[in-house]
């Protein structure tokens, strides 16, 4: 369904941005129920239910278990919720969500900053002291990993064998091993990290990782598994990265800044030597952007999470 505009007694076409996006300013209505409405290219949301819940930092939705005759694509059937120091777990059954628990998951004490899918038929949880390898069919920790120093986990990125996270200034490349979960970098940075990605590009696994840095306003491209600087390309402004994801569209592969002023910068990305070319920037809102994929129809999208949500796609 769409709000009827009409009638409309005039309108023009104006680029208020001046990011080549025109927008509709449209004198609508009549007499006193006259108004002067903007009509801009975006999605709809649509909501299908709600749960009153507050204080929510995250939410990350996982499979149940996967057994070997299954074949069918399942849908995800939990979600996990981060509030400050403690997550809970809701299972959606029927057409409801209940509370519930599952072994391996640490629900207290501590803040999740990733749950998601990992190798082996496992899940991985990452709060801001530690990491769990958890068991989906035993439904019991594997292998629990810690910084040292009781260094805060305050970023994170992973994979489904891979993880980069860090506190600080300091960031750890790590890899799970069978039920292990095995450090291979640790690397000190010149300033603060604000964001991490490593999603692979073409492969089950990333030869890459963006570090957004604060205080110097920079994006840095590291190669794995030694986290060895192969690029720093200053943002040219004064807001930093809030999200950095690697995307490919149409076989070309990007690099996708998100800023904390609603701006999003991208790059395209060079897959053999991590070079960054052909910066473009356009505005997408006024607060900070989160950048995450997502699978529709066998494409991989982007969606650009901000005041105003956007969907990133190859032919766009």
């Amino acid at each position: 369904n769409y709000t009827n505009l009409g009638p409309i007694l005039d309108f023009c076409v104006v680029d208020l941005e001046r990011q080549g996006q025109g927008q509709i300013v449209a004198c609508s209505g009549a007499y006193k129920d006259g108004s002067l409405r903007v009509v801009r290219n975006g999605i709809g949301i649509h909501e299908h239910a709600n749960v009153e819940l507050q204080g929510v930092k995250g939410i990350w939705s996982f499979d149940p278990p996967k057994n070997a005759m299954q074949t069918e694509k399942s849908f995800d059937k939990y979600l996990l919720m981060s509030f400050v120091g403690e997550s809970r777990i809701l299972a959606l059954k029927g057409e409801s969500l209940e509370e519930t628990e599952i072994g391996g998951f640490v629900l207290e004490g501590e803040t999740t900053i990733y749950c998601g899918q990992a190798i082996g038929n496992n899940n991985i949880q990452v709060t801001s002291k530690s990491v769990y390898l958890i068991s989906s069919e035993d439904q019991k920790q594997l292998k629990k990993w810690s910084p040292e120093n009781n260094q805060n986990i305050t970023v994170c990125s992973c994979n489904l064998s891979q993880i980069v996270l860090g506190g600080g200034k300091v960031l750890y490349y790590l890899e799970i091993e069978g039920n292990d979960i095995v450090k291979k970098c640790e690397k000190t940075m010149e300033h603060e990290l604000s964001c991490v990605n490593l999603n692979p590009l073409g492969s089950s696994k990333s030869n890459f990782c963006a570090v957004g840095l604060w205080t110097d306003i920079s994006v840095s491209i590291l190669g794995l598994p030694n986290l060895e600087e192969l690029k720093k390309q200053p943002l040219e402004g004064e807001i930093i990265a809030r999200s950095v994801l690697f995307a490919q569209f149409e076989g070309v592969s990007y690099l996708l800044v998100g800023l904390g002023d609603g701006h999003l910068v991208n790059f395209v990305f060079d897959l053999k030597t991590g070079q960054l070319s052909n910066r473009k920037k356009i505005s997408l809102g006024t607060q900070s952007i989160s950048l995450k994929t997502f699978t529709y129809k066998g494409d991989t999208h982007v969606f650009a999470c901000s005041d105003r949500p956007t969907v990133i796609y190859g032919k766009n």
